[in-house]
């Protein structure tokens, strides 16, 4: 199975904790460690994690560079952002509860998912509420 990595995921794998202090799941490791998954990593990763060390520099995030090497050690695999996965965008579906829900960062990388048949693995909660297959909420 492919699977793509949210950016918080890619950051808890990386040993981060998020602001609450949450941690890799036990559910992700048996994923990340399965030899018959290919894990895969986004530019839009690395454009997030990048834009928040500009705005937000006390959070102490890792560098564009050292988010690449650690995926590159790790093995896993980038997948570009592509004009195709720009236009999924507009094909995503989601329930009235998240109807307003406004990141961009989020709709990219479902729609990277959705379009090359990937499960995406989130643990951001607006996403479960998304009507598509390809989300996978830990």
């Amino acid at each position: 199975m492919n699977y793509l990595l949210d950016t918080h995921i890619l950051l808890w794998v990386l040993g981060e904790e998020d602001k609450d202090g949450q941690k890799l799941p036990d559910t992700v490791k048996t994923i990340l460690l399965n030899p018959e998954n290919t894990i895969f990593y986004s530019s839009i990763n690395i454009f997030e994690t990048e834009l928040k060390r500009i705005v937000r520099p006390q959070e102490n995030l890792p560098s564009g560079e050292e988010l690449i090497a650690f995926c590159n050690d790790a093995g896993f695999e980038l997948l570009r952002l592509e004009n195709k996965h720009i236009l999924a965008m507009k094909t995503l579906e989601k329930d009235e509860s998240v109807i307003n829900h406004k990141d961009p960062y989020d709709w990219l990388l479902v729609a990277q998912a959705k379009t090359e048949k990937m499960k995406f693995i989130t643990a951001d909660s607006k996403l479960k509420h998304y009507i598509e297959d390809c989300i996978c909420p830990i």
